[in-house]
């Protein structure tokens, strides 16, 4: 990172230190902010009283909406000490999530993708303050200023429409507010984790310009030991963000928000040090925590976008227009055999990504008629290319550009027919195009040092790269929605739906003259089948909600490595069909001011349907995938808590003790489990004190307590790979609210 962008995080944060030391005589209470001494309320929020906009009428109560969401306030993101969507994904019910690298993948209901190169798209989309996040890197963030997240299970092929053909997480940050406030929190762990976050909200003119400010700067040791001395240890944390809004409103029914984020990272990754492959051809035999390689494994990441949402009060509805673009860059280095030997060597692999999005939308009500109705369109250009050394005498490189451009309208209509009893009909219809140029070339040499051989340059490519493939296409779809529910009490709601999602096909990166009849893949789509129940206990002062789906899923595309004659590959192709079908459990209760208990529980069956060609990896034959269970699709997963609140001397105390369930997993057709991972049980637990006389809030965190050895991905390169799950992470901070 260059000094004045250094500089200017420091300058995002630096202002709120200063304000929250000045301001302890000025503490306000903010309707956007916990209020009370400043902290996380005692008494938690139930589901009942959550407000969602996920379904772009306005807000609701979340117990009032017929979908399968979890949602989760930013208190309760601070009480669950959850920083990024790898941690809400652990509390939600049937959504998986982890990395490839500096990719994010997630799946939800066993839909998803470990596709993460330019040319596909994410099958479980992430909205920002609704504007969409085309590629993977977009989720690999932590949370800044959050307001909430709602998880949208299921597809969302009408109103969210792109890609959102296994869910969709919306992230809602905080608007400036006409009132000072803000935070400023220090974190100190093991593994020399030192954590800086802060965030303000300013009047700037009074009920007419507001604005806010917040970031982070986070650094971390790695906690998996490189056996090689001349390399660093893997999986440290170096990361910085900042996000800043203003909000505009110039009259009583318009508001303007322009904001702007900016994100970065700079770490060692080691993914897949666990050796799976029965072999060992350098003779070292690492620990769980440990890797041997010859080079490191490396990541750069730096994303920003700027946006404007404009809202119109037109009196009876409401028009919204969000417009954004985004930037993302991101490469890598990576010793694809995880050996010392210099066998198979990713030498470099940037992707250079840009987006244009716009929506408007207008929402409202007319009668017994409630509606939302919209325009959206995107447009994406993606640059990658991959250089690659094998045996050290044949040096790879590959590359593509492809470019989208998506356009969709969408409308979707509640008819309530008597009090309590409504219908759904929505309706989306999409054109994708995409275009994609792809080249290649390969070069033998002698070994490193001999003339015209490998060099130090990490960007050296090989001689003769040509074009090898061009294509276009154009999808076009239509994803309705039908839905009823019925409010049967105020505590009950029941709902039933069927809904289309469709994503839409894509080209392949790693691809060589012997495979460009592979180039491209298609789409894919599900019909989806769900009925559901939400209900309140008010004896309990909680909610428990139910869901049931059956999905009928055609064309998934599935994504294998393979060894070509002439090179290696790594090749989306589409399977015939999958059957998914589960029951999901969310339970949370308040039976007292002391007490707080709830959970999740998700069954899940998910299996390939019909035979396609999959490989398997340790023999690269194909084999019959048919009745075998799908990638990162555990049968079962779950979580449980149970936190004391209790008055001690001079503060509350909340004590947090909790349980993340999840079954065997494999992540290849194969259903292999050297390609997968067992089952594993964690246990969490925290301890917070919130001050009576003051805003101060100090707290412990102890994650993976047991120190339980388990794995969250596997990889199949030269050899295979697995990627732990974090160790034992234990932390403390102290946060001022104001």
């Amino acid at each position: 990172m260059s000094i004045p962008t250094r500089t200017a995080l420091w300058l995002g944060v630096a202002p709120v230190i200063f304000v929250a030391t000045q301001a302890s005589a000025q503490v306000v209470e903010s309707p956007a902010r916990p209020a009370a001494n400043g902290n996380a309320p005692a008494q938690p929020v139930v589901s009942d009283d959550i407000v969602v906009t996920a379904t772009k009428s306005g807000e609701q109560q979340l117990q009032k909406v017929p979908l399968a969401i979890s949602a989760f306030s930013g208190a309760a993101l601070e009480t669950r000490g959850a920083v990024s969507l790898a941690d809400v994904a652990k509390l939600t019910p049937g959504f998986n999530y982890t990395f490839n690298t500096v990719w994010a993948i997630s799946s939800i209901r066993g839909i998803g993708t470990n596709n993460v190169f330019a040319g596909g798209d994410p099958s479980t989309t992430l909205q920002v303050d609704g504007v969409y996040y085309g590629r993977p890197t977009g989720a690999n963030l932590d949370f800044v200023d959050v307001d909430r997240v709602e998880v949208l299970r299921g597809p969302q092929g009408t109103l969210y429409g792109r890609n959102a053909i296994g869910g969709t997480t919306n992230v809602i940050t905080r608007d400036p507010t006409n009132e000072l406030g803000g935070m400023v929190r220090g974190t100190l762990g093991n593994y020399a984790l030192r954590r800086l976050e802060g965030e303000i909200s300013v009047p700037i003119v009074s009920d007419l310009v507001s604005a806010s400010i917040a970031g982070r700067i986070s650094r971390r040791d790695g906690y998996i030991e490189e056996l090689n001395p001349a390399l660093p240890d893997q999986w440290n944390e170096r990361r910085e963000a900042v996000r800043g809004k203003i909000k505009i409103t110039p009259s009583a029914n318009l508001k303007l928000i322009l904001a702007a984020d900016y994100n970065h990272a700079n770490e060692y990754y080691a993914p897949f040090n666990i050796r799976r492959s029965p072999v060992t051809p350098d003779g070292q035999d690492p620990g769980f925590f440990q890797t041997a390689q010859d080079a490191p494994d490396r990541d750069r990441m730096q994303q920003w976008g700027v946006s404007l949402r404009a809202e119109w009060d037109l009196g009876g509805a409401t028009l919204t227009s969000i417009t954004a673009y985004r930037h993302s860059f991101t490469t890598l280095e990576s010793d694809l055999d995880f050996t010392e030997l210099p066998l198979f060597h990713t030498r470099q692999f940037p992707e250079y990504q840009s987006q244009w999005s716009q929506e408007f939308n207008i929402a409202g009500k007319a009668g017994p008629v409630s509606y939302v109705a919209g325009l959206f369109g995107y447009r994406e250009r993606v640059f990658s290319f991959y250089n690659a050394s094998l045996f050290e005498s044949l040096l790879i490189t590959q590359g593509m550009t492809a470019i989208t451009k998506s356009v969709a309208a969408f409308g979707q209509a509640d008819y309530e027919l008597v009090p309590g009893l409504k219908f759904t009909l929505g309706l989306r219809y999409t054109i994708d195009r995409k275009s994609a140029v792809n080249v290649d070339g390969t070069q033998s040499f002698d070994p490193p040092g001999a003339e015209g051989g490998l060099t130090s340059d990490l960007t050296q490519q090989a001689a003769g790269v040509s074009e090898i493939f061009r294509g276009r296409n154009i999808r076009r779809a239509l994803t309705p929605k039908f839905g009823i529910q019925y409010q049967a009490t105020p505590d009950i709601l029941a709902y039933a739906s069927i809904t289309r999602g469709f994503k839409s096909g894509g080209y392949n990166l790693l691809i060589s003259p012997s495979s460009i009849d592979a180039a491209e893949y298609g789409p894919e789509t599900v019909w989806a089948y769900e009925a559901g129940l939400k209900t309140r206990i008010a004896p309990l002062n909680g909610t428990l909600n139910l869901a049931g789906f059956y999905y009928d899923y055609k064309g998934l595309q599935i994504n294998q490595f393979i060894f070509l004659p002439d090179s290696v590959a790594q090749l989306v192709s589409n399977a015939k069909a999958a059957n998914i079908k589960g029951v999901e459990a969310e339970l949370a209760l308040h039976p007292s001011q002391v007490v707080d208990v709830g959970g999740a529980l998700a069954y899940l069956d998910a299996r390939y349907k019909g035979n396609f060609p999959a490989i398997d990896n340790f023999t690269n034959t194909v084999i019959d995938p048919d009745g075998k269970r799908l990638n990162d699709a555990p049968k079962w997963a779950g979580n449980a808590y149970l936190q004391l609140n209790v008055p001690v001397v001079l503060s509350t105390a909340h004590l947090r003790v909790e349980g993340i369930y999840k079954s065997k997993v494999y992540y290849t057709p194969l259903n292999d489990i050297r390609l997968g991972a067992n089952g594993r049980l964690l246990l969490n637990g925290s301890l917070v004190l919130d001050l009576a006389n003051a805003p101060i809030q100090i707290g412990v965190r102890a994650n993976n307590i047991t120190n339980k050895k388990y794995i969250v991905a596997t990889y199949y390169g030269f050899t295979a790979g697995a990627q732990p799950g974090e160790p034992r992470t234990v932390l403390g901070f102290i946060s001022y609210k104001f």
